[in-house]
């Protein structure tokens, strides 16, 4: 069997994963101001990367064609042309969401408990360098996406200094950021919403008023209610793990009103998990005790990152659902939330070095053909060529 002694085309790797690189054709390089394009794929795995890589670089090679067509000229973009294309883009994210169940799952990865939660952990990371990206207007990232959108809207030669162009990039991350909550939603409750409502720049925060006495209904009330409506699309495990969660939440922070809840809150409520022992309600040490009387006792073992971020995932549902259901007006205070990895995901799941690979494919199982079972010859090729895990 012959090693893989170089990447693939368009590949390049760096020290913790793959990126994307292909070079500006001459004629193009003024116009873009660059000699070479190059986008961090995300992935350590040579079979994903090489998937991804060529996706991005069919889209690449249709907008140098675009801007060849166009002759390199700006194509005027009014506002609500621009809000047009954020919508249509946003529109045909949520559709790929809905066709993920009767068609091939895109992601390919979650097998258990442990991946969807590990899964929405990462969702939230995207958000997180998306809104970076917003902060430092930084669009390296969406180019593909808008470039794509321009040239099958017919618009080409769009000049990426422009007003305009950079509109466009900012909506579609705002749109991005949309998308995610709309899977997130989608994953955790089985519930889509498809708001028509345009996506627009925030407006700044309005200034502090006078406190005024909060109103609302009652944390234990809603999570009833979410309960009730989400329940046909749980299952008993789901639904055991899901109320777990949201008792222990309403158990740090009281049943007060929903709308009294604020992003400190959520934050002190993670700081609490974090200095919690694991299974509290199951362990007989601590099931019959209060959560300060907990706190006040010397814990060997503290909760898992994992399990904190698995906690913040359904309470991040759960005011999801407020949300839309007009029980909770402002944002979301638990998106974002969930605490650092303490390892990078290249580091915990990292790919084989070459000399792992030689030692394995050289093995005496292998130059003998010794295997009893056809699948244990065939499935380290086969993890090797797909970049698959188990």
């Amino acid at each position: 069997m012959t090693l893989l002694k170089r990447s693939p085309h368009y590949l390049v790797r760096n020290q913790y994963s793959y990126c994307f690189r292909a070079y500006v054709p001459k004629d193009l390089q003024e116009l873009l101001g660059k000699k070479e394009l190059r986008y961090t794929l995300k992935t350590g795995y040579v079979g994903v990367a090489r998937v991804k890589a060529q996706i991005i670089a069919a889209q690449v090679h249709q907008i140098f064609i675009g801007l060849r067509k166009g002759g390199g000229r700006l194509a005027e973009l009014t506002d609500e042309k621009i809000q047009e294309l954020v919508n249509q883009y946003l529109k045909e994210f949520i559709k790929r969401l809905e066709t993920r169940y009767y068609e091939e799952d895109p992601r390919g990865t979650i097998q258990s408990t442990d991946d969807f939660y590990r899964y929405l952990g990462e969702l939230d990371s995207i958000k997180d360098d998306i809104i970076e990206y917003l902060g430092i207007g930084s669009y390296e990232t969406i180019e593909p996406a808008v470039g794509d959108l321009l040239q099958r809207n017919g618009i080409q030669g769009i000049e990426k200094n422009s007003s305009a162009y950079i509109k466009l990039c900012r909506g579609v991350l705002r749109a991005e950021l949309k998308g995610i909550e709309i899977e997130k939603q989608q994953m955790s409750t089985g519930f889509v919403d498809i708001s028509e409502s345009p996506i627009r720049e925030q407006t700044p925060p309005a200034l502090p008023t006078a406190p005024q006495e909060v109103k609302g209904p009652l944390l234990s009330e809603v999570i009833d209610r979410y309960a009730e409506e989400a329940e046909s699309n749980w299952t008993p495990k789901t639904k055991d793990e899901t109320l777990s969660s949201l008792r222990l939440f309403m158990e740090v922070v009281g049943d007060i009103p929903i709308t009294s809840i604020t992003r400190q809150r959520i934050g002190e409520f993670k700081q609490t998990l974090l200095k919690l022992p694991p299974n509290i309600k199951k362990n007989p040490e601590y099931r019959n005790k209060s959560i300060p009387d907990i706190l006040k006792a010397d814990i060997p073992k503290k909760m898992s990152p994992t399990t904190v971020r698995k906690h913040l995932t359904r309470v991040s549902a759960l005011f999801e659902y407020a949300h839309r259901n007009g029980l909770y007006e402002a944002a979301n205070p638990a998106t974002g939330m969930n605490p650092k990895k303490s390892r990078r995901s290249h580091e915990a799941r990292a790919p084989f070095t070459r000399e792992e690979l030689l030692k394995l494919f050289r093995s005496e199982d292998y130059i003998k053909d010794t295997f009893k079972e056809p699948y244990q010859f065939w499935m380290p090729i086969l993890g090797l060529f797909t970049g698959a895990r188990l």
